[in-house]
């Protein structure tokens, strides 16, 4: 877990210097699991798990963490994924929804910025909603 080592090497110094912020980067599926995404989303569900945890036992020493969720990016993660007929449709959805969510980067940041699990989650609901299908 690469966010842990690059943390634990930097803590020295910022607790001598009694000051610091460390920014780790998590994703809208780290707060909505999405089909397809499951083993990605996993490990952003926990790398968000950690900061929210470790923030309070860093708090003392002036060291802040800082997570930074983007909006919608458009890539090609998942372009190429070739599912079993079975699941095709459901993939056909899920990549019309990643379309919208890169497009609209501002609702998507809309999600992240929401103020608790239950509004990220019906703004996500939302954006999915207006997809045909």
């Amino acid at each position: 877990f690469g966010a842990i080592r690059v943390t634990q090497a930097l803590l020295p110094h910022f607790r001598d210097r009694r000051a610091g912020t460390i920014v780790n980067v998590s994703s809208l599926v780290g707060r909505v699991g999405i089909p397809f995404f499951s083993p990605y989303s996993s490990t952003k569900f926990a790398l968000e798990g950690w900061t929210e945890g470790i923030r309070y036992e860093l708090h003392p020493f002036g060291v802040r963490m800082k997570l930074f969720i983007p909006g919608g990016i458009k890539t090609k993660f998942g372009a190429r994924w070739t599912p079993q007929p079975a699941y095709e449709p459901l993939l056909t959805r899920v990549r019309e929804a990643s379309q919208v969510a890169a497009a609209s980067s501002p609702a998507v940041a809309k999600v992240a910025d929401a103020s608790d699990p239950v509004s990220q989650v019906l703004t996500f609901a939302t954006i999915m909603s207006g997809l045909p299908g």
